[in-house]
């Protein structure tokens, strides 16, 4: 892997048609990642039947198989990103990826697919600490939200192509085992599915490879001409350990919530509703798309209004405020009579808890000196990935399996999961708000403090 880029003096960033090209090809990843990180909750019916597993079994290849290696690459690859090419991480752990996704419809048992999951977590753990680190040194921070309201929205829209592409290749991949060649015979439709998307995944690496990378923002360099290691990562965290923790554990609490909900919706619809794994892709998929892509982009736009109002901490509360509420929605649209009600009660969560996305990516990266964003960000993920990708979609079918006893109750797990998380969450982030206001001011001033 290629040595990082050179420090940039002060000011100096990407042009224009650069820096966006950047950003649209790291949002192309990001796409293509959440599609093979999530095709699997579209295929869990099927997989369950082939497999022979139970919710809880199930419920562990959506979360634990993945973020165990997601989580714990992740405090790798923030250490790559801050001493190599992040360009060169993201191109590799694409190829990476896209291969573990395919592996995934080779498997045969709960093993061997649990460890493809894994393998899909090892590849995805490069992009997210490499990503914000290239995106905050590609702009000035009075361009920085608009760019990561571009990047978060490719969240969503990854999101919302899961369920559309698998939903989509569910009909292709049937087409193929009942018409096409003998080879497409030998295998399932659910595995034939995850070989189609790996393979088309692998084609976001050639926007990757073809964008600049940024120098890096903020670096001095020593006397002898090497780029100084900035402070020391422990020293830091120290100085900065409420401001980080209680915003860590606030939105790691928070995605719990989100991700659980998310990875048993389309179940919910089948099994409440009846209606098929394809119908509740699109439908559900559109949602998260477009919904979520709206919501994301006039985020900044209405913090930047109440900024301009007088709003302080804003970094804080707009996201604190806007969670809560998404989760009070998220509570009713699972109690809601008809599929109908439930979908319009969906799409207004999701716009909501969409809003203060950019503005929470933006909030942790622009207190942290470029030298340490990585590893910052990678912290991040790990304790997100643990309690969301890990603890969100099986404390939903422990709910389902053990309190409610009952399959047709995975609705009422949902409520339960979000009841339970969200005011923890809302409290952890109304703690955060008076540390972060001194973590901002240190951040303006140069990081004068000493670590």
């Amino acid at each position: 892997m290629a040595e990082a880029p050179p420090a940039a003096r002060q000011g100096e960033y990407l042009s224009s048609r650069s820096a966006w090209f950047l950003v649209w090809a790291l949002s192309l990843a990001s796409m293509i990642s959440y599609v093979d990180r999530q095709i699997l909750t579209l295929l869990l019916g099927p997989i369950k039947t082939d497999l022979q597993l139970s919710d809880t079994e199930v419920s562990l290849l959506v979360g634990l198989a993945f973020v165990v290696c997601y989580a714990a690459f992740g405090l790798v690859s923030g250490w790559l990103t801050d001493r190599y090419s992040r360009k060169g991480l993201v191109s590799i752990g694409i190829a990476f990826w896209s291969m573990a996704t395919a592996a995934c419809g080779m498997a045969t048992s709960f093993a061997s697919l649990f460890a493809a999951r894994m393998a899909v977590g090892v590849g995805e753990s490069t992009l997210s600490p490499a990503a914000m680190s290239l995106i905050t040194d590609a702009f000035p921070r009075e361009r920085l939200a608009r760019a990561m309201s571009v990047f978060t929205g490719a969240t969503f829209i990854g999101m919302g192509l899961a369920m559309i592409l698998g939903g989509a290749s569910i009909k292709v991949a049937t087409w193929l085992v009942a018409n096409g060649p003998a080879i497409a015979g030998g295998f399932a439709p659910w595995q034939l599915s995850f070989i189609l998307i790996g393979a088309l995944g692998s084609l976001a690496i050639i926007p990757i490879l073809a964008a600049k990378e940024p120098p890096r923002q903020g670096i001095e360099r020593l006397a002898d001409g090497q780029i100084s290691a900035g402070p020391p990562l422990g020293g830091f965290l120290k100085a900065n350990r409420a401001t980080f923790a209680c915003l860590w554990i606030g939105y790691s609490l928070y995605a719990m919530s989100g991700v659980g909900a998310l990875s048993w919706t389309p179940t919910y619809f089948i099994r409440t509703f009846g209606w098929t794994a394809p119908q509740i892709g699109i439908a559900y998929g559109l949602i998260v798309c477009v919904v979520g892509f709206i919501g994301v982009m006039i985020g900044p736009n209405i913090h930047a209004a109440l900024a301009r109002r007088g709003m302080r901490d804003g970094y804080v509360l707009f996201p604190m405020a806007c969670l809560a509420a998404g989760g009070i929605v998220s509570i009713v649209a699972f109690s809601m009579p008809t599929a109908e009600g439930a979908l319009a009660m969906i799409a207004i969560k999701q716009l909501i808890m969409s809003l203060p996305m950019p503005i929470m990516a933006m909030s942790m990266q622009i207190i942290a000196p470029s030298q340490l964003r990585g590893r910052t960000s990678a912290i991040f993920h790990f304790m997100g990935s643990i309690l969301a990708a890990a603890v969100g979609p099986v404390s939903v079918a422990v709910f389902t399996d053990y309190l409610y006893r009952d399959e047709s109750h995975v609705g009422l797990s949902i409520i339960t999961n979000t009841a339970l998380m969200v005011p923890l969450a809302t409290m952890f982030l109304w703690l955060a708000v008076r540390p972060y206001r001194t973590s901002l001011a240190d951040a303006d001033a140069g990081f004068a403090r000493t670590y």
